[in-house]
C-alpha cells in the first residue's frame, strides 16, 4: 500500500483499534504483578501508543503531502525523478543604472563581509522588520568595485524561519555552485515575512503589520540605497517555497513595476493561511489569477511534482490562465512530496532561470 493512499490510513486505524481491543481482552489475564506480566502490560500500552501516533502522523502527512511514497520518507530509491521543463526563456539584455545612499542600521554577521543583517523601520509601512542580505563572491572582488548586481528576494513558507534559507536549505552554497555552473551572480535578500508568527502571506490585512508595503515599497529602496543593487525592476526577482511561492507569484503579478520575475517552488495561487480561511477564493487578497488576467509583462517559474496535491493543481491553473506578454516556465517532477528535499532539487534550476530572465551585473 502506498504512503498516501486512503487504504493505508484506514489500515493504520484498524490496526490501532485491534491493538486496543486486544489489550482490553488481555488485561485481566495480566493482572498479576510478576515481572513477565508487568513487562507484557507495558508492551501492550507501548504498542497502543505507537499505533495511535502512526495514525496521527499518517493523517498529517496525507493532509499536507509532505512525503508521497515510502521510498521518499525513508530516503531510499533513486535521487532523481523524471522532470519535464516547459517554456524556458531566452536571455535578457543589460542596461546601466545608478546607485545612491547608505543604510545605517546594519551589521555583518560573518567574517567574510558577505552576509549582512538589518532590522529597519520602513518609512511607508511603519513596520520594523528583519532581513538578511548576502552578496556573491564576485561582489567583493576589487575589479568589480563599480559593478551593480541583480537582486533575488527569497521568501520562506509558513511556519518557516527566515534564516532557514541559510542554515537549513544552504541556499548560499547552492548559489555558489550555480554560479560556477554558469548562472549570473546576484544579491540575495531574505526578509522576515511571518511577522510575530502570523501567516500573513505577504499581504496587507486590516489591523495587521503592513508586510506587503514593506516588501514592495520599503525593502527595495533600502537595498538599492545600501548595496550595489541594480535599480531597474528588470533586474529584480522574488522566489519562495510553499506559501512563500504564492507570495513570489502574487508580488510579481501585482507589482510588475517592482519585480520582473517570480519563482514559485511548490506554491499556490491563493493564500491559504488562517486569516484567509473564511474568504471566498474570488476575494482573497493577493490571489494570483486575477492579477494574471491583466497579462503583466513579467516572467514566472512554477515547479511542482505530480504527486504533490497541494501545488500541482494550482500549477495547472497557471498554465491555463497566463497569456503574453507574461511568460511561464514550468518544471514538473513525477514524484516528490511537499517538503524541503523536493524543493531543494529545484534551486539550481531556479538560479539558472533567473539568469535567463533578469538583467545581469553591469558597470
Amino acid at each position: 500500500m502506498g504512503l498516501i493512499e486512503s487504504s493505508t490510513f484506514w489500515a493504520s486505524i484498524l490496526f490501532c483499534l485491534t491493538l486496543v481491543m486486544g489489550t482490553m481482552w488481555l488485561w485481566p489475564k495480566l493482572s498479576a504483578n510478576s515481572i513477565p506480566k508487568v513487562l507484557t502490560r507495558f508492551l501492550c500500552l507501548l504498542l497502543c501508543q505507537i499505533s495511535l501516533l502512526l495514525c496521527v502522523l499518517l493523517g498529517i502527512n496525507n493532509h499536507f503531502n509532505f512525503y508521497v511514497s515510502w521510498n521518499e520518507l525513508f530516503g531510499i530509491g533513486p535521487e532523481q525523478t523524471d522532470t519535464q521543463i516547459t517554456g524556458w526563456p531566452g536571455s535578457s539584455a543589460s542596461i546601466n543604472t545608478p546607485k545612491a545612499g547608505v543604510l545605517k542600521d546594519l551589521y555583518s554577521i560573518d567574517k567574510s563581509g558577505q552576509l549582512w543583517t538589518a532590522r529597519v523601520t520602513g518609512p511607508n509601512s511603519g513596520l520594523r522588520n528583519l532581513f538578511y542580505v548576502h552578496v556573491p563572491d564576485e561582489y567583493l572582488l576589487p575589479a568589480n568595485a563599480n559593478v551593480s548586481y541583480p537582486v533575488i528576494v527569497l521568501i520562506s513558507g509558513y511556519p518557516g524561519k527566515t534564516f532557514s534559507w541559510i542554515s537549513y536549505m544552504k541556499i548560499l552554497d547552492v548559489q555558489r555552485q550555480a554560479i560556477r555552473d554558469g548562472a549570473e551572480p546576484a544579491i540575495l535578500v531574505i526578509p522576515e515575512v511571518n511577522i510575530w508568527g502570523r501567516d500573513l502571506e505577504c499581504q496587507d490585512l486590516p489591523k495587521q503589520p503592513k508586510i506587503g508595503q514593506y516588501l514592495t515599497q520599503d525593502l527595495p529602496v533600502l537595498v538599492k540605497n545600501t548595496w550595489r543593487a541594480r535599480t531597474s525592476q528588470n533586474a529584480w526577482g522574488v522566489a519562495g517555497v510553499s506559501s512563500g511561492g504564492f507570495c513570489a507569484h502574487s508580488l510579481t503579478t501585482r507589482f510588475p513595476n517592482v519585480f520582473h520575475a517570480g519563482a514559485s517552488i511548490s506554491g499556490d495561487v491563493v493564500p491559504t493561511g488562517k486569516y484567509f480561511d473564511k474568504m471566498p477564493n474570488g476575494t482573497k487578497p493577493g490571489a494570483v489569477l486575477p492579477a494574471l488576467a491583466a497579462a503583466p509583462n513579467v516572467a514566472l517559474l512554477a515547479t511542482s511534482s505530480k504527486a504533490d496535491k497541494l501545488s500541482y493543481p494550482p500549477l495547472k491553473k497557471l498554465m491555463a490562465a497566463y497569456r503574453a506578454p507574461t511568460t511561464l516556465t514550468t518544471s514538473v517532477s513525477q514524484t516528490g512530496g511537499h517538503n524541503f528535499n523536493t524543493w531543494s532539487k529545484q534551486f539550481p534550476l531556479m538560479f539558472s532561470w533567473f539568469s535567463a530572465v533578469l538583467y545581469g551585473p553591469t558597470n
